[in-house]
């Protein structure tokens, strides 16, 4: 979008940053307010636990589930919050603990596990925000640098016969990797 150089004069550097990128950092408070929930109530115990997990996170562990649900590493500045947070009823069928939390980042939602333990849904949630930033499941962008260079080759499978250069997506990651 253009702006008027004007609106320049009667902002500081920090509100036009602010405007243009959001807070710095992760308000929880206000992530809190902005969520809704979906087949889940506020106050489940393993919800009750993701909040408290969420608030014990450094500014950058905060960030990061950011970029795993959202596709941002920024919350949007309170008077542009159009989207709200989601965290919805978990539908698969095992042993939750077994699972890692699925985001899905175009609808800033996370399907969140009923977890047997806050140490259990904490070391999940640490994985999947650490291991699975990739939101690209569908290999689309592979395809389209294979398509611009088509001299570059994909790295070799390795033993296992995983695809070494490719991030899978983290449901498809936890199983190939014996960690769910």
């Amino acid at each position: 979008a253009i702006v008027d150089p004007s609106v320049f004069l009667l902002l500081t550097e920090k509100e036009v940053e602010k405007r243009a990128t959001g807070e710095a950092g992760v308000d929880i408070a206000l992530l809190k307010q902005k969520t809704r929930y979906r087949g889940v109530e506020a106050d489940a115990p393993h919800v009750k636990n993701f909040w408290s997990i969420l608030e014990s996170f450094d500014s950058l562990n905060r960030m990061l589930y950011l970029r795993f649900v959202y596709g941002r590493s920024r919350l949007p500045a309170e008077s542009e919050f159009d989207q709200q947070h989601t965290i919805s009823l978990w539908t698969k069928d095992g042993n939750p603990d077994d699972y890692l939390p699925e985001a899905h980042t175009c609808f800033f939602a996370i399907d969140l596990p009923p977890y047997s333990t806050e140490d259990i849904m904490r070391e999940k949630l640490l994985y999947a925000i650490t291991a699975c930033r990739d939101i690209d499941t569908d290999d689309y962008a592979i395809r389209m640098n294979r398509e611009r260079a088509p001299g570059i080759e994909e790295e070799d499978e390795d033993e296992e016969g995983e695809g070494g250069g490719i991030q899978l997506p983290c449901n498809v990651q936890q199983i190939a990797e014996g960690s769910g």
